[in-house]
């Protein structure tokens, strides 16, 4: 098969035929009710003439009817007048028919309504208003089957806003389609776009339309202006079947297709340039849904190279994809050794670019784009162990300018799941949530700004969300996608990708360093397609020198720690915030992963010295004697950072500190206990 071949696309879309006679006949009943309604509307006064005569037509009751009848003849014209946002024709009719009526209820009431003249003027003036009243519904009916959509829509935002407290709100530029309708709204003075937003909920409900129909968005050029969209969000309720890939064989940096707009149009989403994280609740679609439509673009595009890793649900999710990645793991070795493999490359690759003259991955540079997608993230991080984490937060500040992306899949994008100095050079794609308040993790401020809320729409429908990225236009950052559906099952991307194998993307020298498994082995590794070149694999591989040393060796110290020991030594030393800031958590990764849980280095004097190491029988005794210590003083909490003197007694890291919590929390009986909420360590009870 060659590159620009594309492969069979057997995806199944169900057409849902439009119920045009229901819709007719409506219409009819609907149109003979508003004629009907004039001359019930007559018969009804007679029987209230006639039923206010009979109880009050008689002294000493008349007077006081009469008084009360011709109060509100004078009354209800006035009301009418005064509420009516009518044409000045539409208005004097209104005011007209009230104010005929109620002299007609006053007179009847007096004298009876089958006398000469009551029912004169009911029988004569009574039909000419009805019948005025049938011309003009007639005339208001073609008006608005003739009448331009965009004055329409302009006159009925005109009311709405004024209505909900936004007097002079106008609709300029309007573009009306058959799915969507997008202007410019101008605001009086001192109006603002936040007021418009804030009021966008009441001219939905004034307009009767579904929640979420109208989308606002600010104008950078002028705070009393906004921007406007009008579509139907229920277009979104249903899945939309994969139509296929957008642009096989052609590059990664082309725009790729990957799920519908609420406005009905495609989504095109160009991946490079930046790194994304996907947030969502579980079964919100971010693996189906996000990783499925992505990865489904960027394999039929023959400059990408296709990178992922699962170590919690192995090849469950990706499976089905095995044939099209370049390399996957689904183990903790693996995936340290993954990592530590594209920090080596990295350099190589911006020096290849910067020989060429280009500060950024263009098309045709001659390199691969890589796409290292990583699901399930926070078991990464919180497995991969200190250095593995530094090479990965290395890699994520350099990979945009070598020519790749890092795309992180999570349930709750803080600090504790995603190290913040990471999380802040990312777009972000939110599917359903569950708590609202996890909004501000999953949302730009954009985003937030202008009320955007997936917990709204929450689980019910897996793939739904919203995308932030800077290949995405402003005025879509805050309208709700959905991407499509494959099918329910595996079958669908099955057959996808094993029409797109890895092998129709050979990758570049450089790249070829890292694809088919580690350094030291010769082929692919496990669950990886074995017919794929040597060029892709491992036996070709350039001489280019790694400069990356094994991940996965022997701990410098003789101590019995172990990487996954480790943790997030950072994460444990900003506890106590639920999501600390962004200029903390990076001052605390550049100080490095070794740098000691002690107090401020600025408050200490500068030293070159280190302290002499104790061999680990004499620490472990030290440590216990801090506990015990804390234990007599009636310390109910500690936490790693309390350890700053044990670790300058010892010489030990603080790795040793973590294990040997973790020792205590083992013991039989426990000596501590974890709360991984408050992120402190709790004494149980138990003496030493």
């Amino acid at each position: 098969m060659s590159q620009t071949q594309a492969p069979p696309r057997n995806s199944q879309v169900t057409v849902y035929e439009d119920t045009s006679w229901e819709r007719m006949w409506s219409s009819e009943v609907g149109r003979l009710i508003g004629y009907v309604r004039p001359w019930a509307s007559l018969l009804a006064a007679f029987g209230a003439g006639t039923l206010s005569h009979h109880l009050w037509g008689h002294m000493p009751d008349v007077p006081w009817a009469a008084a009360a009848l011709s109060i509100s003849a004078v009354g209800l014209p006035g009301f009418a007048y005064l509420t009516s946002r009518l044409a000045p024709v539409g208005r004097a009719h209104t005011v007209f028919t009230a104010a005929a009526l109620m002299t007609w209820l006053d007179v009847a009431t007096i004298g009876g309504p089958t006398e000469p003249v009551t029912g004169g003027m009911i029988g004569l003036l009574g039909s000419v208003l009805a019948l005025s009243w049938n011309i003009r519904g007639h005339a208001r009916a073609r008006s608005e089957t003739t009448r331009d959509p965009a004055d329409r829509l302009a006159s009925w935002f005109a009311d709405a806003a004024k209505e909900n407290g936004l007097p002079g709100a106008k609709l300029n530029g309007i573009a009306a389609g058959p799915t969507k309708a997008t202007a410019t709204v101008q605001l009086e003075d001192g109006k603002t776009a936040a007021d418009l937003l804030s009021k966008v909920p009441a001219i939905e409900s004034s307009a009767k339309l579904p929640p979420g129909a109208i989308i606002t968005t600010l104008d950078p050029d002028r705070a009393d202006r906004a921007g406007f969209s009008m579509s139907d969000p229920r277009v979104l309720t249903r899945p939309i079947a994969w139509p296929g890939p957008s642009a096989p064989g052609q590059s990664i940096a082309k725009p790729a297709r990957i799920g519908r707009w609420q406005d009905g149009e495609d989504v095109y989403y160009v991946m490079v340039g930046h790194n994304v994280y996907m947030m969502g609740a579980t079964s919100s679609g971010k693996s189906f849904g996000g990783a499925y439509n992505l990865l489904g673009e960027a394999i039929t595009r023959p400059d990408a190279a296709v990178f992922g890793m699962d170590i919690t649900k192995g090849n469950q999710t990706f499976g089905p994809l095995l044939p099209a990645f370049h390399r996957f793991e689904r183990d903790i070795k693996g995936t340290r050794d993954l990592v530590g493999g594209l920090e080596s490359i990295l350099q190589p690759r911006t020096d290849f670019l910067a020989d060429r003259g280009l500060q950024k991955w263009e098309e045709g540079c001659g390199l691969s784009y890589l796409i290292f997608w990583i699901e399930e993230t926070a078991d990464v991080f919180d497995k991969i162990g200190s250095k593995g984490e530094e090479r990965l937060i290395n890699a994520a500040r350099a990979i945009r300018s070598a020519g790749g992306k890092l795309v992180f899949s999570v349930q709750r994008n803080t600090y504790d799941q995603i190290p913040t100095i990471i999380r802040g050079q990312m777009a972000s794609m939110c599917f359903g949530l569950n708590d609202p308040l996890d909004c501000k993790y999953g949302l730009s401020e954009a985003q937030l700004n202008a009320g955007v809320n997936p917990a709204e729409w929450g689980t019910r429908h897996p793939g739904k969300a919203v995308l932030d990225a800077p290949t995405i236009p402003e005025d879509r950052i805050t309208m709700p996608l959905r991407t499509y559906d494959w099918g329910g099952s595996a079958a669908l991307m099955t057959e996808h990708a094993a029409a797109w194998p890895a092998t129709l993307r050979p990758v570049d020298p450089i790249t070829a360093q890292i694809c088919g498994g580690p350094i030291s082995t010769a082929g692919p590794r496990t669950g990886i397609a074995t017919d794929r070149p040597a060029a892709v694999a491992v036996m070709e591989r350039p001489t280019v020198t790694l400069a990356a040393a094994p991940v996965d060796q022997a701990p410098e110290d003789d101590s019995d720690e172990t990487a996954d020991d480790i943790g997030d030594p950072v994460g444990e030393y900003l506890e106590g915030a639920e999501d600390p800031s962004p200029d903390i958590t990076a001052a605390a990764y550049a100080a490095g992963p070794d740098a000691p849980i002690g107090p401020d280095p600025d408050d200490a004097p500068f030293e070159f010295d280190t302290p002499e190491r104790m061999s680990p029988e004499d620490a472990r005794a030290v440590f216990a004697a801090q506990l015990a210590a804390w234990q007599q003083e009636g310390r109910s909490e500690l936490a790693p950072k309390d350890f700053g003197p044990v670790m300058s007694a010892t010489g030990m890291s603080r790795p040793w500190i973590m294990a040997r919590l973790k020792e205590a929390i083992e013991a039989d009986p426990p000596l501590l206990e974890r709360d991984d909420k408050d992120r402190v360590y709790r004494f149980t009870g138990r003496a030493l």
